[in-house]
């Protein structure tokens, strides 16, 4: 859901439109159990 708002923010202000060829999302991901 948040990340479909995201993407529409981004169409909305011409960040993104149809000749768009990538979309980069950089993701961190914390593992309790590896410190």
């Amino acid at each position: 859901e948040e990340s479909r708002a995201q993407l529409g923010f981004l169409q909305l202000h011409n960040w993104i439109d149809n000749r768009s060829r990538a979309v980069f999302v950089e993701l961190t991901r914390y593992s309790p159990a590896v410190g």
